[in-house]
């Protein structure tokens, strides 16, 4: 399938004015609505849910009276009801989410829906300079990646365990994995004893890269590192500024907001990721919980960029631990994280918190750098200070082993709703 007139698409509406992008938004939006109500029953059921009809939403002034959709929403309801029954299922392609916040998700897009995230992925990777003839090697992703015919001339892909043979005999210009891949990738390659690679620059995505991770990566590889937010159901959400510390935000066929207890907030202030993708058809996402808390800012950048950005990305909305006394509390691994002095946080390469039971929090940490023996009591100070807890274990690693999806997942909670009942509490 030609993308040629994706690309001209979005070039042309690169030079839309404001008030005719919004116009344009809120119609896609209305139109959205009435197919999802016509022909995916699931979203039918959802609208009903909330005493919605199809003419009730206007424009993106109406977007708040959506409810939000969530992934378990999703799966417990199945494909069969979140699929338009008037799509070509045979033209259809298929692809599972991570599974980062639990059980991996199906889901399906059209042929003009790929060329859509085709597009927008090529044109995030030319912004950052990213053009062929530089080759980019995939490192350590849980699945074989599908390149089209166009891809596969500069992309290739490798596990983990290939990867320094793999780097010393093809040469890439560019990396594409996750932080703790590459955290992974640097002790490998340290062990080794190979000179240090020659690569022009690092692409991270699919995990927070933190400030210390980034500067270990850095000071190793001594290449620029670009990080991409984007999540599977999607594709590319925003990309780094070359010119500021923001990430901007894709504005043309997406809307993404920051809300609490689904209430867009402020700009400037923190909420829950939600975002509503304007022209999919075959499985409209509307209001979809991505699943990552951020800050959303629309200050002038430097660049000239025209929409919104993200200020910060401050984790995953499902890191849930519990205060010894039952009640549940957001885990925020960035709070732990800068509750510390600036040596001992700096020192922190990978970490995972632990919960074993109402009190009990282990800690998994790969320390590096000067600050490392500090880490520990600040540890423990700050978890027995914030969640009451009266057993803090930290135990330092050499590697924190990914998830078989490839990711480490930040924060486990082994804690029972049971177990919160009988503090007094419901989870």
């Amino acid at each position: 399938m030609s993308h040629l007139p994706e690309l001209r698409r979005q070039l042309l509406m690169d030079r839309w004015p404001a008030d005719r992008l919004a116009r344009w938004q809120g119609e896609q939006l209305r139109e959205a609505i009435r197919h999802a109500w016509a022909r995916i029953p699931a979203y039918r059921d959802h609208l009903e849910e909330a005493g919605l009809g199809p003419d009730d939403i206007r424009g993106l002034e109406d977007i708040a009276r959506i409810p939000p959709l969530d992934k378990a929403k999703l799966r417990r309801a199945g494909p069969n009801r979140y699929v338009a029954t008037d799509a070509d299922r045979t033209a259809l392609r298929s692809h599972q989410t991570s599974g980062s916040t639990g059980t991996p998700m199906e889901v399906f897009m059209d042929p003009a829906e790929h060329s859509r995230r085709a597009i927008t992925m090529l044109r995030t990777v030319f912004r950052l300079g990213l053009i062929p003839p530089r080759r980019t090697l995939h490192v350590g992703y849980g699945r074989a990646r599908k390149f089209s015919r166009l891809m596969r001339r500069w992309h290739s892909q490798c596990t983990l365990d290939e990867a320094v043979a793999t780097i010393r005999d093809r040469r890439p210009d560019v990396l594409n994995s996750m932080p703790s891949t590459y955290v992974n990738l640097v002790r490998n390659w340290v062990r080794s004893g190979e000179s240090r690679p020659r690569i022009r620059a690092l692409v991270s995505l699919g995990e927070m890269l933190t400030d210390p991770v980034r500067d270990h990566l850095h000071d190793f590889f001594r290449a620029p590192i670009y990080n991409i937010y984007g999540a599977n159901e999607v594709g590319y959400l925003a990309h780094p500024c070359a010119r500021s510390p923001l990430l901007h935000l894709r504005y043309r066929d997406l809307w993404i907001e920051a809300v609490r207890d689904g209430v867009p907030v402020p700009d400037e202030t923190e909420g829950e990721a939600l975002v509503t993708c304007f022209p999919a058809r075959a499985m409209p996402l509307i209001r979809y919980q991505l699943g990552d808390r951020i800050v959303i800012t629309r200050e002038p950048c430097p660049c000239g960029w025209r929409g919104a950005s993200i200020r910060r990305i401050e984790g995953r909305t499902l890191e849930l631990l519990h205060h010894a006394d039952g009640h549940v509390v957001t885990g925020r691994m960035s709070r732990w994280i800068k509750s510390m002095t600036p040596e001992a946080a700096r020192s922190v390469i990978q970490c995972r918190i632990i919960e074993e039971a109402l009190g009990h929090i282990r800690v998994q940490v790969v320390l590096h750098g000067e600050g490392a023996d500090r880490v520990p009591e600040e540890t423990k100070a700050h978890f027995t200070a914030h969640l009451g807890a009266h057993r803090v274990e930290v135990e330092r690693l050499e590697v924190i082993p990914p998830d078989p999806n490839g990711k480490i997942r930040p924060i486990i909670s082994k804690v029972s709703q049971r177990e919160t009942e009988e503090a007094g509490h419901l989870a």
